[in-house]
């Protein structure tokens, strides 16, 4: 109003009728659940087998208290061996081939390699070494 701001703001709240201070606390007592008294029954001897002392795959059986592994028979033939894997045959490849062009080949150079005695100099004659 008049180049200033002014606020509006809602009343503040009013006091509720119960807070959680005004709430009546009640004091905890720990309860006692009724204690069995302790039988004569002969305690069961602790089972050898666990935790499993077996490798994976062996089944674990208690043989006179102690703990024997079961294992099945290692295979006689792996299912897949490397002599067994199918074998594709190499196929070669091929690289693009430009085609030839009609430009004139140079004769190779008869002085190379230097056909002449050292300290001599090769020259070409006619398409001929001369020393």
């Amino acid at each position: 109003v008049d180049g200033m701001a002014e606020c509006i703001c809602p009343p503040p709240p009013t006091k509720s009728p119960i807070t959680p201070t005004d709430a009546p606390i009640e004091p905890l007592v720990p309860t006692k659940a009724p204690v069995e008294p302790p039988t004569d029954a002969p305690t069961r001897p602790p089972n050898p087998c666990k935790p499993d002392p077996c490798d994976p795959g062996c089944e674990c059986i208690v043989v006179d208290g102690m703990a024997e592994c079961i294992c099945p028979p290692p295979p006689t033939k792996s299912p897949i061996t490397p002599t067994d894997a199918p074998i594709e045959p190499l196929v070669p490849t091929k690289a693009p081939v430009e085609p030839p062009t009609d430009a004139p080949t140079r004769p190779p150079n008869p002085c190379k390699p230097d056909p002449c005695d050292p300290g001599c100099e090769c020259i070409v004659v006619d398409g001929m070494a001369e020393c």
